[in-house]
Protein backbone atom coordinates (compact mmCIF):
# COMPACT_ATOMS: atom_id res chain seq x y z
CA UNK A 1 0.00 0.00 0.00
CA UNK A 2 1.34 3.41 -1.02
CA UNK A 3 -0.15 6.44 0.77
CA UNK A 4 0.57 10.03 -0.25
CA UNK A 5 -0.87 13.34 0.90
CA UNK A 6 -1.32 15.99 -1.76
CA UNK A 7 -2.90 19.36 -2.46
CA UNK A 8 -3.80 21.06 -5.76
CA UNK A 9 -0.23 22.36 -6.09
CA UNK A 10 1.28 18.86 -5.82
CA UNK A 11 -1.31 16.73 -7.66
CA UNK A 12 0.92 16.35 -10.74
CA UNK A 13 4.01 15.50 -8.72
CA UNK A 14 2.27 12.82 -6.66
CA UNK A 15 0.51 11.32 -9.69
CA UNK A 16 3.81 11.22 -11.57
CA UNK A 17 5.38 9.24 -8.72
CA UNK A 18 2.43 6.85 -8.76
CA UNK A 19 2.81 6.37 -12.50
CA UNK A 20 6.54 5.66 -12.15
CA UNK A 21 5.80 3.06 -9.47
CA UNK A 22 3.25 1.48 -11.86
CA UNK A 23 0.40 1.70 -9.36
CA UNK A 24 -2.90 1.38 -11.18
CA UNK A 25 -5.52 1.15 -8.42
CA UNK A 26 -6.02 4.41 -6.54
CA UNK A 27 -8.36 5.54 -3.74
CA UNK A 28 -8.74 9.31 -4.02
CA UNK A 29 -9.97 11.38 -1.06
CA UNK A 30 -9.82 15.08 -1.89
CA UNK A 31 -11.89 18.20 -1.46
CA UNK A 32 -14.64 18.25 -4.13
CA UNK A 33 -13.88 21.87 -4.98
CA UNK A 34 -10.39 20.78 -6.12
CA UNK A 35 -11.61 17.79 -8.10
CA UNK A 36 -11.39 19.48 -11.49
CA UNK A 37 -7.68 20.18 -10.85
CA UNK A 38 -7.13 16.52 -10.03
CA UNK A 39 -8.92 15.48 -13.24
CA UNK A 40 -6.78 17.89 -15.23
CA UNK A 41 -3.59 16.41 -13.74
CA UNK A 42 -4.76 12.91 -14.72
CA UNK A 43 -5.30 14.03 -18.31
CA UNK A 44 -1.99 15.89 -18.50
CA UNK A 45 -0.09 12.79 -17.36
CA UNK A 46 -2.21 10.49 -19.60
CA UNK A 47 -3.21 8.34 -16.64
CA UNK A 48 -6.69 7.79 -18.01
CA UNK A 49 -6.53 4.51 -19.91
CA UNK A 50 -7.98 1.08 -19.17
CA UNK A 51 -5.17 0.12 -16.77
CA UNK A 52 -6.15 2.69 -14.15
CA UNK A 53 -8.97 2.30 -11.63
CA UNK A 54 -9.89 5.33 -9.51
CA UNK A 55 -12.09 4.93 -6.43
CA UNK A 56 -13.32 8.38 -5.35
CA UNK A 57 -14.63 8.96 -1.83
CA UNK A 58 -16.66 12.03 -2.81
CA UNK A 59 -20.44 11.64 -2.94
CA UNK A 60 -20.63 14.22 -5.73
CA UNK A 61 -19.02 12.33 -8.61
CA UNK A 62 -22.15 12.82 -10.74
CA UNK A 63 -21.84 16.60 -10.52
CA UNK A 64 -18.47 16.64 -12.32
CA UNK A 65 -17.85 16.75 -16.04
CA UNK A 66 -16.46 13.32 -17.01
CA UNK A 67 -16.57 13.91 -20.76
CA UNK A 68 -12.79 13.45 -21.12
CA UNK A 69 -12.94 10.06 -19.36
CA UNK A 70 -15.89 8.42 -21.10
CA UNK A 71 -14.22 7.12 -24.24
CA UNK A 72 -10.87 5.66 -23.16
CA UNK A 73 -12.03 2.82 -20.88
CA UNK A 74 -10.67 4.28 -17.64
CA UNK A 75 -12.26 2.72 -14.54
CA UNK A 76 -13.99 5.18 -12.20
CA UNK A 77 -15.94 4.05 -9.14
CA UNK A 78 -17.62 6.11 -6.43
CA UNK A 79 -20.54 6.20 -4.01
CA UNK A 80 -23.50 8.55 -4.04
CA UNK A 81 -25.71 9.61 -1.15
CA UNK A 82 -28.57 11.23 -3.09
CA UNK A 83 -30.52 8.87 -5.32
CA UNK A 84 -31.71 11.26 -8.02
CA UNK A 85 -33.67 8.45 -9.64
CA UNK A 86 -35.97 8.28 -6.59
CA UNK A 87 -39.29 9.93 -7.44
CA UNK A 88 -39.60 11.43 -3.95
CA UNK A 89 -36.21 13.09 -4.34
CA UNK A 90 -36.99 14.52 -7.77
CA UNK A 91 -40.28 15.93 -6.47
CA UNK A 92 -38.55 17.67 -3.54
CA UNK A 93 -35.90 19.15 -5.82
CA UNK A 94 -38.56 20.42 -8.22
CA UNK A 95 -40.36 22.14 -5.34
CA UNK A 96 -37.12 23.70 -4.09
CA UNK A 97 -36.33 25.06 -7.55
CA UNK A 98 -39.60 27.02 -7.59
CA UNK A 99 -38.43 29.15 -4.66
CA UNK A 100 -34.98 29.93 -6.07
CA UNK A 101 -34.28 33.37 -7.57
CA UNK A 102 -33.98 33.42 -11.35
CA UNK A 103 -30.49 32.35 -12.40
CA UNK A 104 -29.58 30.97 -8.96
CA UNK A 105 -30.41 27.28 -9.20
CA UNK A 106 -29.56 25.00 -6.28
CA UNK A 107 -28.55 22.43 -8.90
CA UNK A 108 -25.46 22.72 -11.05
CA UNK A 109 -25.35 22.11 -14.79
CA UNK A 110 -25.52 18.36 -14.23
CA UNK A 111 -28.93 18.67 -12.58
CA UNK A 112 -27.60 16.91 -9.45
CA UNK A 113 -27.70 18.44 -5.99
CA UNK A 114 -24.45 18.24 -4.02
CA UNK A 115 -24.33 15.98 -0.98
CA UNK A 116 -23.48 18.84 1.40
CA UNK A 117 -26.57 20.81 0.35
CA UNK A 118 -28.74 17.69 0.59
CA UNK A 119 -27.46 16.94 4.10
CA UNK A 120 -28.14 20.52 5.17
CA UNK A 121 -31.71 20.23 3.87
CA UNK A 122 -32.25 16.94 5.71
CA UNK A 123 -30.79 18.36 8.93
CA UNK A 124 -33.24 21.26 8.93
CA UNK A 125 -36.03 18.87 7.91
CA UNK A 126 -35.36 16.53 10.86
CA UNK A 127 -35.01 19.46 13.28
CA UNK A 128 -38.35 20.90 12.11
CA UNK A 129 -40.03 17.51 12.50
CA UNK A 130 -38.58 17.16 15.99
CA UNK A 131 -39.80 20.60 17.03
CA UNK A 132 -43.28 19.87 15.65
CA UNK A 133 -43.45 16.59 17.57
CA UNK A 134 -42.23 18.25 20.75
CA UNK A 135 -44.75 21.06 20.40
CA UNK A 136 -47.58 18.54 20.23
CA UNK A 137 -46.51 16.91 23.49
CA UNK A 138 -46.33 20.03 25.66
CA UNK A 139 -46.04 23.77 25.44
CA UNK A 140 -42.59 24.96 24.43
CA UNK A 141 -41.00 27.51 26.73
CA UNK A 142 -38.48 29.49 24.72
CA UNK A 143 -36.02 31.28 26.98
CA UNK A 144 -33.05 33.54 26.49
CA UNK A 145 -29.83 31.56 26.72
CA UNK A 146 -26.24 32.72 26.91
CA UNK A 147 -23.64 31.38 24.50
CA UNK A 148 -20.99 31.87 27.18
CA UNK A 149 -22.69 30.20 30.13
CA UNK A 150 -23.29 26.46 30.31
CA UNK A 151 -26.97 26.61 31.12
CA UNK A 152 -28.86 24.10 28.94
CA UNK A 153 -32.32 24.72 27.58
CA UNK A 154 -34.77 22.84 29.77
CA UNK A 155 -36.60 21.43 26.74
CA UNK A 156 -33.33 20.48 25.03
CA UNK A 157 -33.24 16.89 26.29
CA UNK A 158 -36.84 16.33 25.21
CA UNK A 159 -36.07 17.71 21.75
CA UNK A 160 -33.01 15.43 21.52
CA UNK A 161 -35.15 12.42 22.35
CA UNK A 162 -37.66 13.34 19.65
CA UNK A 163 -34.85 13.75 17.11
CA UNK A 164 -33.41 10.39 18.13
CA UNK A 165 -36.73 8.68 17.36
CA UNK A 166 -37.13 10.32 13.95
CA UNK A 167 -38.01 8.06 11.02
CA UNK A 168 -38.57 9.83 7.71
CA UNK A 169 -37.38 10.05 4.12
CA UNK A 170 -35.17 12.92 3.00
CA UNK A 171 -32.98 13.80 0.04
CA UNK A 172 -30.28 11.46 1.36
CA UNK A 173 -32.64 8.53 1.78
CA UNK A 174 -34.13 7.01 4.90
CA UNK A 175 -33.31 8.94 8.08
CA UNK A 176 -33.25 7.43 11.54
CA UNK A 177 -30.89 7.58 14.50
CA UNK A 178 -29.41 5.15 16.99
CA UNK A 179 -27.96 6.73 20.13
CA UNK A 180 -27.64 10.04 18.34
CA UNK A 181 -25.88 8.64 15.26
CA UNK A 182 -27.54 8.14 11.92
CA UNK A 183 -28.24 4.53 10.98
CA UNK A 184 -30.15 2.58 8.39
CA UNK A 185 -28.99 4.65 5.41
CA UNK A 186 -27.58 3.32 2.15
CA UNK A 187 -25.07 4.39 -0.46
CA UNK A 188 -25.34 3.66 -4.18
CA UNK A 189 -22.21 2.26 -5.84
CA UNK A 190 -21.55 3.93 -9.20
CA UNK A 191 -19.19 2.90 -11.98
CA UNK A 192 -18.32 4.59 -15.25
CA UNK A 193 -19.81 2.13 -17.68
CA UNK A 194 -20.80 2.38 -21.33
CA UNK A 195 -19.80 6.02 -21.44
CA UNK A 196 -21.88 7.03 -18.40
CA UNK A 197 -22.08 6.51 -14.65
CA UNK A 198 -24.41 3.68 -13.73
CA UNK A 199 -25.44 2.15 -10.42
CA UNK A 200 -23.88 -1.30 -10.03
CA UNK A 201 -24.49 -1.97 -6.34
CA UNK A 202 -25.39 -0.64 -2.91
CA UNK A 203 -23.88 -0.42 0.56
CA UNK A 204 -25.70 -0.39 3.88
CA UNK A 205 -24.62 -0.73 7.50
CA UNK A 206 -26.25 -4.12 7.98
CA UNK A 207 -25.12 -6.09 4.92
CA UNK A 208 -22.17 -4.10 3.63
CA UNK A 209 -21.61 -4.00 -0.13
CA UNK A 210 -24.10 -5.74 -2.39
CA UNK A 211 -23.03 -5.84 -6.05
CA UNK A 212 -26.16 -5.88 -8.22
CA UNK A 213 -24.26 -5.88 -11.52
CA UNK A 214 -21.17 -8.11 -11.11
CA UNK A 215 -20.58 -8.11 -14.87
CA UNK A 216 -19.68 -4.42 -14.69
CA UNK A 217 -16.40 -5.32 -12.98
CA UNK A 218 -15.51 -8.08 -15.44
CA UNK A 219 -16.61 -6.61 -18.73
CA UNK A 220 -13.88 -6.09 -21.26
CA UNK A 221 -12.66 -2.52 -21.20
CA UNK A 222 -10.15 -2.96 -24.00
CA UNK A 223 -12.46 -3.52 -26.95
CA UNK A 224 -11.46 -0.21 -28.52
CA UNK A 225 -7.75 -0.69 -27.86
CA UNK A 226 -5.16 -2.61 -29.84
CA UNK A 227 -2.81 -4.56 -27.57
CA UNK A 228 0.73 -5.23 -28.71
CA UNK A 229 1.59 -8.91 -28.20
CA UNK A 230 5.32 -9.67 -28.23
CA UNK A 231 6.54 -13.20 -28.96
CA UNK A 232 9.22 -15.22 -30.79
CA UNK A 233 9.01 -17.97 -33.38
CA UNK A 234 8.94 -21.45 -31.83
CA UNK A 235 7.51 -24.47 -33.65
CA UNK A 236 4.74 -25.57 -33.38
CA UNK A 237 3.48 -22.80 -31.11
CA UNK A 238 4.35 -19.68 -33.11
CA UNK A 239 5.38 -20.02 -36.75
CA UNK A 240 5.83 -17.55 -39.60
CA UNK A 241 3.91 -18.45 -42.75
CA UNK A 242 5.90 -18.79 -45.96
CA UNK A 243 3.52 -16.64 -48.00
CA UNK A 244 5.26 -13.26 -48.30
CA UNK A 245 2.06 -11.52 -49.42
CA UNK A 246 0.42 -11.92 -46.03
CA UNK A 247 0.25 -8.94 -43.70
CA UNK A 248 -0.62 -8.28 -40.07
CA UNK A 249 -1.52 -11.14 -37.75
CA UNK A 250 -2.25 -13.44 -40.70
CA UNK A 251 1.52 -13.86 -41.13
CA UNK A 252 1.60 -16.15 -38.10
CA UNK A 253 0.16 -19.55 -37.26
CA UNK A 254 0.50 -22.16 -34.56
CA UNK A 255 -1.06 -23.40 -31.35
CA UNK A 256 -0.44 -20.19 -29.37
CA UNK A 257 -1.67 -18.05 -32.25
CA UNK A 258 -4.94 -20.00 -32.40
CA UNK A 259 -5.29 -19.75 -28.63
CA UNK A 260 -4.72 -15.99 -28.70
CA UNK A 261 -7.27 -15.57 -31.48
CA UNK A 262 -9.87 -17.54 -29.53
CA UNK A 263 -9.31 -15.49 -26.36
CA UNK A 264 -9.54 -12.22 -28.30
CA UNK A 265 -12.84 -13.29 -29.87
CA UNK A 266 -14.36 -14.17 -26.50
CA UNK A 267 -13.06 -11.19 -24.53
CA UNK A 268 -13.45 -8.80 -27.50
CA UNK A 269 -10.16 -6.99 -27.97
CA UNK A 270 -7.81 -6.26 -30.88
CA UNK A 271 -4.16 -7.21 -30.93
CA UNK A 272 -1.03 -6.80 -33.03
CA UNK A 273 1.51 -9.67 -32.98
CA UNK A 274 5.18 -8.71 -33.17
CA UNK A 275 8.36 -10.78 -33.09
CA UNK A 276 11.03 -9.71 -30.63
CA UNK A 277 13.99 -8.27 -32.63
CA UNK A 278 16.76 -10.29 -30.91
CA UNK A 279 14.74 -13.55 -30.86
CA UNK A 280 15.43 -13.94 -27.13
CA UNK A 281 13.07 -14.73 -24.28
CA UNK A 282 15.06 -12.57 -21.92
CA UNK A 283 18.38 -12.89 -20.10
CA UNK A 284 19.62 -10.65 -17.32
CA UNK A 285 23.14 -9.22 -17.76
CA UNK A 286 24.65 -8.70 -14.27
CA UNK A 287 27.30 -6.31 -15.64
CA UNK A 288 24.96 -3.92 -17.43
CA UNK A 289 22.09 -4.76 -15.07
CA UNK A 290 19.79 -4.91 -18.06
CA UNK A 291 17.42 -7.45 -19.55
CA UNK A 292 17.20 -8.31 -23.22
CA UNK A 293 14.64 -10.10 -25.35
CA UNK A 294 10.93 -10.18 -24.61
CA UNK A 295 11.51 -9.13 -21.01
CA UNK A 296 13.19 -5.91 -22.18
CA UNK A 297 10.27 -5.14 -24.47
CA UNK A 298 7.84 -5.51 -21.58
CA UNK A 299 9.90 -3.39 -19.18
CA UNK A 300 10.20 -0.65 -21.80
CA UNK A 301 6.41 -0.84 -22.26
CA UNK A 302 6.80 -1.61 -25.95
CA UNK A 303 4.50 -4.58 -25.43
CA UNK A 304 1.18 -4.90 -23.63
CA UNK A 305 1.12 -8.71 -23.48
CA UNK A 306 3.70 -11.46 -23.82
CA UNK A 307 3.04 -14.68 -25.71
CA UNK A 308 5.76 -17.12 -24.71
CA UNK A 309 5.78 -20.62 -26.19
CA UNK A 310 8.23 -22.28 -23.80
CA UNK A 311 9.37 -25.70 -25.05
CA UNK A 312 10.47 -28.34 -22.56
CA UNK A 313 14.15 -27.46 -22.92
CA UNK A 314 13.43 -23.87 -21.97
CA UNK A 315 11.27 -24.82 -18.99
CA UNK A 316 14.28 -26.03 -17.06
CA UNK A 317 14.91 -22.39 -16.23
CA UNK A 318 11.64 -22.57 -14.28
CA UNK A 319 10.75 -19.06 -15.40
CA UNK A 320 7.67 -17.77 -17.15
CA UNK A 321 6.95 -14.20 -18.11
CA UNK A 322 3.31 -13.13 -17.81
CA UNK A 323 1.22 -10.00 -18.39
CA UNK A 324 2.58 -7.79 -15.59
CA UNK A 325 4.56 -4.68 -16.56
CA UNK A 326 8.18 -4.72 -15.42
CA UNK A 327 7.74 -7.78 -13.20
CA UNK A 328 9.32 -11.18 -13.64
CA UNK A 329 7.18 -13.95 -12.15
CA UNK A 330 8.91 -17.22 -11.34
CA UNK A 331 6.65 -20.24 -11.53
CA UNK A 332 7.51 -23.74 -10.44
CA UNK A 333 7.72 -26.30 -13.21
CA UNK A 334 4.65 -28.16 -11.91
CA UNK A 335 2.51 -25.04 -12.41
CA UNK A 336 3.49 -24.65 -16.06
CA UNK A 337 2.73 -28.33 -16.58
CA UNK A 338 -0.68 -27.95 -14.97
CA UNK A 339 -1.41 -25.07 -17.33
CA UNK A 340 -0.69 -27.17 -20.40
CA UNK A 341 -2.83 -30.02 -19.08
CA UNK A 342 -5.74 -27.63 -18.76
CA UNK A 343 -5.34 -26.12 -22.21
CA UNK A 344 -5.28 -29.51 -23.91
CA UNK A 345 -8.45 -30.91 -22.37
CA UNK A 346 -10.82 -32.23 -25.07
CA UNK A 347 -14.25 -33.80 -24.71
CA UNK A 348 -14.18 -36.02 -27.80
CA UNK A 349 -11.00 -37.91 -26.92
CA UNK A 350 -8.50 -38.27 -24.12
CA UNK A 351 -5.16 -36.54 -24.46
CA UNK A 352 -2.56 -36.06 -21.78
CA UNK A 353 0.63 -34.06 -22.12
CA UNK A 354 2.78 -33.31 -19.10
CA UNK A 355 6.22 -31.82 -18.77
CA UNK A 356 8.27 -34.14 -16.61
Amino acid sequence: MYIRQANPATYRQVLKEIRQKEIYKLIVDTNPKHMYKFFRAILQLQMNDYRYHYMFTTFDIETFDLEDFKYNSVNITAFRLVDVEDKRVSEKLAQMEKFQPIGQSILNRSGIIQAESALMFDSVYVFAKGLAALDQGHVLKPANLSCELEHPWEDGLSLYNYLNTASLHGLTGHIEFTEGRRSGFKLDLLKLKREQLQMVGQWNMGQGVNITDPAAFYESSVNNITLIVMTRAEKPYVMVREDKNLTGNSRYEGFCIDLLKSIANQVDFNYDIRLVPDHMYGVYDPESKQWNGIVRELMDKVSSWLLIPLPESECDARSLIIHSPARIILLEKRFTAAGVDLLLVRTDFQLSMRWK
